[in-house]
């Protein structure tokens, strides 16, 4: 049995499952309620973009919450400042602290949503 009587006109709500037994209904809460915390950091991690410059900033990198890189600047006249192995090895760790300060914003974004409250206050 479903029930969907909580929509407003004009919303399409997701069907609510209405259980034969409490046992079963706190089962199909319990499994809404998750898939619910797990959309919302599903969404958080897809919202996430980090971007991060290299010390003299001649290169800025963004990365992603999957920390896929999203986006690539290079100071105009950087080719001539640098020598190949210098511009690789400048490009690579711009784009591996990118790549950190988004994993640790998606960490954060997870323990908001799975970790218990206590955990906040220690």
């Amino acid at each position: 049995m479903t029930d969907s009587s909580d929509s407003e006109i004009g919303v399409v709500a997701k069907p609510r499952y209405i259980a034969g037994s409490e046992a079963v209904q706190a089962l199909v809460d319990r499994i809404a309620e998750t898939d619910g915390r797990l959309a919302g950091a599903i969404r958080g991690v897809e919202e996430v973009r980090c971007s991060v410059a290299s010390e003299n900033e001649d290169v800025v990198a963004e990365v992603n919450g999957l920390q896929k890189l999203t986006g690539l600047y290079l100071e105009r006249g950087i080719y001539r400042r640098y020598s190949p192995e210098q511009l690789a090895s400048a490009i690579s760790e711009t784009v591996l602290l990118g790549a950190e300060v988004a994993g640790e914003k998606v960490r954060e974004i997870r323990a908001h949503y799975f970790l218990p409250e206590s955990a906040d206050e220690d």
